[in-house]
């Protein structure tokens, strides 16, 4: 963050995701592609040779054994199909957003109850929690248990 005078990892961010798109630093990064050799080309070879991928196993007496090695090659497989464009894209404006708004206005300490027996009280549970309110709790959200509660 020091290289882009600031402190705030957000605003180094932006000032790299500029500098990123401009055609100088572009061009610079290109050429340090091309120079070692590390392009299209060879990233063709290593997915190649990673969806070929084998493990080796060690048995007895020395000797060792290949299998495929499922894990690699899958996920040689998925770059491949990432760098083709082969999934389906999703029209970020046809994207459906639902929201939930929940109203709840039964007594904290009763809803609290349900949520930890999951159940709604007896009557008298349902007594003893109104005349008591010995499991009302200040936060109605706070749903662990109080010690010595019969949770059963």
């Amino acid at each position: 963050m020091v290289a882009y005078g600031t402190s705030n990892p957000n605003s180094a961010h932006v000032i790299a995701a500029e500098n990123i798109r401009k055609a100088t630093i572009r061009d610079q990064i290109l050429g340090l592609i091309e120079k070692h050799s590390i392009g299209p080309p060879k990233w063709v070879a290593t997915l190649s040779d990673a969806m070929n991928a084998e493990s080796k196993q060690a048995i007895g007496n020395g000797e060792v054994i290949s299998n495929p090695d499922f894990a690699i090659r899958l996920k040689a497989v998925d770059l491949c199909a990432k760098l083709a464009d082969a999934y389906p894209h999703t029209d970020a404006s046809r994207h459906e957003h639902r929201h939930l708004h929940l109203s709840v206005s039964e007594d904290p300490a009763i809803l609290r109850f349900k949520v930890l027996h999951g159940r709604a009280p007896t009557e008298r549970e349902l007594a003893d929690l109104t005349v008591n309110n010995s499991i009302s709790t200040p936060n109605p959200i706070d749903v662990t248990p109080i010690k010595g509660s019969n949770d059963h």
